[in-house]
């Protein structure tokens, strides 16, 4: 029996690729001694371009006003259009630094892009248009990032009271939207083998939201800090439990969620402990920015190859895009011969 396969089709979660460029260039913002500030210009060009290339890519493949309508829709893939916004608010607070009129219009501007995203996506949640089955830790991109990334770069730019609005927006979405997460993810199918690596965003609202609020209270490791850094080492440690389930993701765009999560963590953690005085700054801050980098470079090369081979974008229709289209196949416990349908489910 013979199964038609369609095209490679690029998706919204290739747009994790700038994502995690942009934790990369903020991590050597934060981190980097002056005479590297090289290198540092060097990382946002790099992460500029990228976007530019990822999301011209993205909506030229998508097409007109009606198939993005679609793509914001769509229930698996949907919240990841957020990150057409959300890379572009550090992009404009590092651009605040030497033009402030144009930094901080782009960083408005993309924080109003991405509410709007999320408010739409919010309603439709609400509205009990979206299997709970079908959410998953991106879910949390479209509301819970882009309320922390916003209020770090609406700090950095010099609005206080606007970031603080948005660091609520973002910890109140946290709180809620992480709680119906966390019920997906315990009361029903094991996540579909090609989103399980969004499981590693489950790491970065407390990171994210770290660094945001060491922007915002003059880089000191408060006692809200401290308890953002409790609740993500939890996260971390949880993740070293997933890296055997991680290991069985076919290599693609979806790889990317490991990236901006897990670099925040190293970011956020290096923070605290240089604000906390423990260890030599500069060797903290050396092996934070060696590892992102490397971790960052890794990823690059086995997108390039990945690219050149054609097995970057798997075709539609195959066993390693199951799960973009019906996060009720291909789970693990599918695949082990127990059938989704048989699962409690909620709508």
């Amino acid at each position: 029996m013979f199964v038609a396969m369609r095209k490679p089709r690029v998706r919204a979660n290739v747009l994790g690729l700038p994502f995690g460029l942009v934790g990369l260039s903020l991590c050597w913002s934060w981190l980097a001694p002056p005479p590297l500030d090289p290198v540092t210009a060097f990382t946002w060009v790099v992460t500029v371009a990228a976007w530019l290339i990822v999301s011209v890519a993205y909506l030229l493949g998508v097409g007109g006003a009606r198939r993005i309508r679609s793509e914001i829709d769509d229930e698996v893939l949907g919240p990841f259009t957020a990150l057409l916004f959300i890379p572009l608010m550090p992009v404009g607070a590092r651009l605040a630094s030497h033009a402030p009129v144009p930094g901080r219009a782009l960083v408005l501007a993309s924080t109003v892009g991405a509410v709007a995203i999320g408010g739409w996506l919010n309603a439709g949640w609400v509205l009990g248009e979206t299997d709970i089955s079908k959410w998953h830790p991106g879910y949390l991109l479209p509301t819970v990032a882009a309320g922390l990334v916003s209020a770090g770069s609406l700090s950095a730019v010099g609005y206080p009271s606007a970031a603080m609005v948005m660091f609520g927006l973002g910890l109140v979405c946290w709180l809620f939207q992480g709680a119906v997460i966390f019920v997906r993810l315990v009361g029903h199918p094991p996540l579909p083998i090609p989103l399980r690596p969004t499981l590693a965003i489950l790491v970065a609202p407390p990171a994210v939201a770290g660094n945001a609020w060491m922007n915002m209270n003059g880089n000191r490791l408060d006692s809200l800090a401290l308890g953002f850094c409790g609740f993500m080492l939890l996260m971390v440690v949880t993740q070293a439990r997933l890296v055997p389930p991680f290991l069985q993701v076919p290599f693609g765009p979806g790889w990317w969620s490991f990236s901006f999560s897990y670099i925040a963590a190293i970011t956020f953690t290096a923070r605290a402990l240089i604000a906390s005085h423990v260890g030599q700054p500069q060797w903290v801050a050396a092996a934070a920015l060696t590892a992102v980098s490397s971790a960052v470079a890794a990823l690059l090369v086995a997108t390039v190859i990945a690219i050149a081979r054609g097995t970057y974008f798997p075709p539609q229709g195959t066993a390693a895009t199951a799960g973009l289209t019906d996060p009720g196949a291909g789970s693990a416990g599918a695949a082990a011969g127990g059938p989704a349908a048989d699962h409690p489910r909620v709508r």
